[in-house]
């Protein structure tokens, strides 16, 4: 009998017979070649029980790579395609970890996002923090985590899990810009009272807000007057009628009279040092967050009363949306409302005419008129094709947002972002500054003393 030959003199070839498998009796010959990804692999049969039995396939070294073949190649083929995933998920490469630092700024300068790479955290949805900064957002009532060597997190439930804890802390993304757009917003002083309210109702941490009554003598009658007196004299409660004045997050759990009297207590006694309003009175609304649920209360004579309807939208009525211009026609002067076409309609407003140049419609109700922009202005169709933002269409080409406008578009009840609110109160720094030193000083407020709450709450 012929021996098998020696692989390492001779190559194997589509011809060769007599070849030894390993594992396997007897001696095989070669029945077919194939090249497959640039290797060669040969189909074998068994010499002496023929096609009765299974094939085997070889590669050229003679290395058996299957065995029990009964289609050929084609159970080769398929061979292959059940072990490229998991050869694919073998060899491929681990994702590498995020090392390029944030574009906004991060929340602690003593830690960066390569110091919590290297310390084993890699998701990228938490902002690394040392402990001393984790401690003092913790103090503000942000969500701070405790960051593990092995990627993983766990939340921070108080003061001490972070003293106890030797790694790095971090703090979720969205909560950091919400922090650093406050902090911006706080530290130069200009934040507007309408984005103030819009943080407020939007932040998911619990806290409060006071609205107290615009200047001016047309709400005379409302201010520091309890509601049976506003009743009595067919006076509303209306949110039209308020300032935004102040909010803050609450800085531990407690009952919703507890943090009447907590706030009651520091708004009249030992008033926090960027508060701008008078003294919480009656006649005031006390705004209170828990659990992302907004409920409004009533500063009483003797106590606080809800008022759910004072946090529903603002009625589409033109006197709402007033900006305090007059719009010239050949038919008269009319108030301009910062309204949209399909807003006056819903108010029960119809068209009426137009300016001479065509910028703005006259809408009316049969009694009493306004003007509004006209959305198909040609100066309009010119702006929306070189705007940067699509709400500033108003005769001026390729300007940005103001905080005035912006405001605007929060009450009219739209969304705006924040980034555009950052912006424009940078834009506007100087101009506003200048508009605060020229501003008259208020008149001083009527002397009506609010009843001390203290005692009121003993009754």
């Amino acid at each position: 009998m012929q021996q098998a030959p020696d692989i390492a003199k001779n190559e194997i070839t589509e011809g060769s017979s007599n070849i030894e498998v390993e594992g396997h009796i007897g001696t095989w010959y070669v029945i077919d070649t194939e090249v497959i990804d640039g290797t060669k692999y040969f189909l074998l049969e068994h010499e002496e029980h023929g096609d009765i039995a299974p094939c085997v396939i070889i590669d050229s070294d003679a290395n058996l790579v299957l065995e029990d073949v009964w289609n050929g190649f084609g159970d080769l083929k398929e061979h292959f395609d059940s072990i490229e995933p998991m050869a694919d998920t073998e060899k491929a490469p681990l994702p590498e970890p995020p090392i390029e630092e944030h574009s906004h700024p991060m929340p602690d300068p003593d830690v960066s996002i390569a110091d919590r790479n290297a310390y084993g955290y890699l998701s990228d949805e938490l902002l690394p923090l040392s402990k001393e900064r984790a401690t003092e957002l913790f103090e503000q009532d942000l969500t701070v985590y405790l960051l593990y060597e092995d990627n993983t997190e766990a939340m921070a439930f108080d003061r001490e899990d972070i003293e106890n804890h030797s790694g790095l802390f971090g703090i979720e993304k969205a909560d950091c810009l919400a922090l650093q757009e406050h902090e911006e917003m706080k530290g130069t002083d200009k934040r507007s009272p309408d984005m103030s309210e819009q943080l407020f109702l939007e932040h998911n941490k619990d806290a409060f807000a006071i609205y107290q009554l615009k200047d001016g003598d047309e709400l005379r009658d409302y201010r520091f007057e309890g509601l049976d007196w506003l009743k009595s004299r067919d006076l509303l409660v209306e949110r039209g009628n308020y300032n935004f004045v102040y909010t803050e997050p609450f800085t531990q759990y407690a009952s919703q009279r507890d943090r009447f009297e907590e706030i009651w207590e520091r708004f009249n006694n030992d008033h926090p040092a960027d508060f701008k309003g008078h003294s919480l009175s009656v006649s005031d609304i006390v705004a209170i967050k828990q659990n992302g649920v907004v409920t409004y209360h009533y500063c009483d004579s003797y106590d606080f009363k809800e008022l759910p309807q004072f946090g529903e939208p603002t009625p589409l009525v033109p006197d709402n949306f007033l900006t305090g211009e007059k719009i010239q026609t050949p038919r008269g002067s009319f108030s301009l409302a910062d309204m949209t076409t399909e807003q006056m309609k819903a108010a029960g407003y119809g068209y009426h005419h137009s300016s001479d140049d065509g910028a703005y419609h006259i809408m009316g109700n049969g009694t009493r008129a306004f003007a509004i922009r006209n959305e198909d202005n040609p100066l309009r169709t010119a702006e929306m094709s070189t705007e940067q933002n699509y709400n500033q269409i108003d005769g001026i080409l390729n300007n940005q947002p103001t905080v005035a406008e912006l405001e605007q578009t929060v009450k009219a009840g739209g969304t705006i972002s924040l980034l555009d609110l950052a912006n424009a109160v940078k834009e506007e720094k100087q101009s506003v500054m200048e508009q605060l030193k020229t501003k008259p000083p208020q008149e001083k407020e009527k002397s009506k003393k609010a009843p001390s709450y203290g005692a009121e709450m003993e009754r």
